[in-house]
């Protein structure tokens, strides 16, 4: 299983989009629909939502929280919450 960070995605979301296709074998033409999807927040309505994110202060990054992800996920695994991920054969 691959994963990309968020803030990454954020960062350049065409170029992440184009990535994970890539790797997926899906049709390149794809990419402007799946750039208008990034458009809308698909967790409106919901405590992820963008805009809850925003108001919400009780989301805040601390060193426990991430020893707890970390711990899930090398349970799972996967590289710490921090690592650097690229996919195979891409720079």
């Amino acid at each position: 299983m691959k994963y990309v960070k968020y803030q990454n995605f954020q960062e350049n979301k065409e170029t992440w989009i184009r990535k994970v296709f890539d790797y997926l074998g899906v049709d390149p033409s794809f990419v402007p629909l799946a750039m208008d999807a990034t458009k809308a927040d698909s967790q409106t309505g919901t405590v992820i939502a963008h805009e809850e994110r925003r108001q919400n202060r009780h989301w805040i990054r601390t060193e426990e929280s991430v020893n707890q992800c970390n711990q899930i996920l090398q349970f799972m695994r996967f590289s710490d919450l921090d690592a650097d991920f690229v996919f195979e054969n891409t720079l």
